[in-house]
Parts: C-alpha cells; structure tokens; sequence
C-alpha cells in the first residue's frame, strides 16, 4: 500500500515542470519575437526616429544674419528655442548676437 501511494503522489508531483513550462514559454517567445523584429524592425526603426525628430525642433533651426529680418523676414524666423519675434529690431539684435 505505501508503494501506492508513492507512486501516485510522485505521478502528481508538479515540481520541476514549472521550469520545463517556463523554458517552453521563453522558446515560443523567441521563435514569435525574431521574425517579428526581422518584419517589423525597419518600420518601428523609423516611427521612433521620425518622433525624435518632431519633439526637437533644434535639429531643423537653421542661424541667420540681420539681413534675414529685412523686408519682413523677422516674421518666419525664429530663435534656437523656438520662440517668434515680435518685430524686426529683436530679430536683428538677436541675428548679431545669437
């Protein structure tokens, strides 16, 4: 009767699979997650980079001079930070005096 019940507590016994499950969970993981990065990977790849470049507009200022802010060019520049003039004098003193 003892060997009954010993072999049907060990055919029960769960210690140990959990590590085979887990091998099996991180085996599956990787076979979806490589070919998923090998088709997806370029695209993603651009999104981010397209997003980095939107939430700094630093990358795209570009310096300019006093006779940039002539004839009304002070409205379309702006300073490194972003920020517009109001009027042609801020424009040229900032243009001589970056």
């Amino acid at each position: 009767m003892q060997r009954f019940w010993s072999a049907l507590r060990a055919r029960f016994d769960e210690r140990g699979a959990t590590m085979v499950e887990y091998a099996l969970i991180i085996g599956l993981i990787g076979i979806i997650a490589i070919p998923g990065l090998a088709v997806f990977g370029p695209a993603l790849h651009d999104n981010f980079i397209n997003s980095a470049q939107a939430l700094d507009p630093e990358d795209d200022w570009e310096a300019f001079d006093k006779d940039d802010c002539m004839n009304g060019g002070w409205q379309d520049l702006t300073e490194q930070g972003g920020a517009g003039f109001n009027n042609q004098g801020l424009c040229i003193s900032y243009a001589n005096n970056p």
